[in-house]
């Protein structure tokens, strides 16, 4: 099985790299990278971060490419009747 990590912008391989998993094969590199980042979102306090953000994505400790990823959000909505109003 592959080994998978990423760092991020000023970030140093490999001391600062996180380790992810992928079921991707290396030829889907944007997917790949996708996945870094949604762990990074997850794990590690990727909310906190102004995106987009440039990932350096490694497996087995060969580099794949350094990918810009972009953070896509969907509102979310929910409602309640007050009560009274009719």
């Amino acid at each position: 099985m592959n080994k998978y990590e990423y760092i991020i912008s000023g970030d140093k391989y490999p001391n600062d790299a996180y380790e992810f998993e992928s079921w991707w094969h290396e030829y889907y590199k944007s997917y790949i990278a996708e996945d870094a980042a949604e762990h990074y979102f997850d794990y590690y306090g990727g909310w906190e971060l102004n995106w987009p953000i440039d990932f350096e994505i490694y497996i087995n400790g060969k580099i794949l490419g350094i990918f810009t990823v972009s953070l896509e959000m969907e509102p979310s909505f929910s409602t309640t009747k007050k009560e009274g109003n009719e």
